[in-house]
């Protein structure tokens, strides 16, 4: 995961603590599964409220495989972008 992702992460985990009434959700999307994946099962699935491998990208080859998943969650899946409207809500330090 990359320093935009974990900024990201953090940016939603503090909205859902700030609203806990708001139906926020932080939802990882993953361009392929992992063995990592599979043997942090319960970790995964106690810090994520969803976990998503997009169909589509089953047998692209690892390495464009980021780059697809990032122009699936643009162009197919507006419902993931609430992580960018978040992102609008930290505060910016001069």
């Amino acid at each position: 995961m990359g320093d935009f992702d974990k900024k990201c992460e953090s940016a939603v985990r503090g909205m859902k603590r700030k609203y806990p009434g708001l139906n926020i959700r932080l939802v990882l999307v993953i361009p392929y599964m992992t063995h990592q994946l599979n043997r942090d099962k319960e970790y995964y699935e106690a810090s994520y409220d969803d976990i998503v491998i997009p169909s589509e990208l089953i047998g692209i080859h690892y390495k464009a495989a980021i780059k697809k998943r990032n122009r699936w969650m643009v162009i197919k899946q507006t419902k993931y972008w609430l992580i960018f409207t978040v992102i609008s809500e930290v505060p910016l330090i001069p």
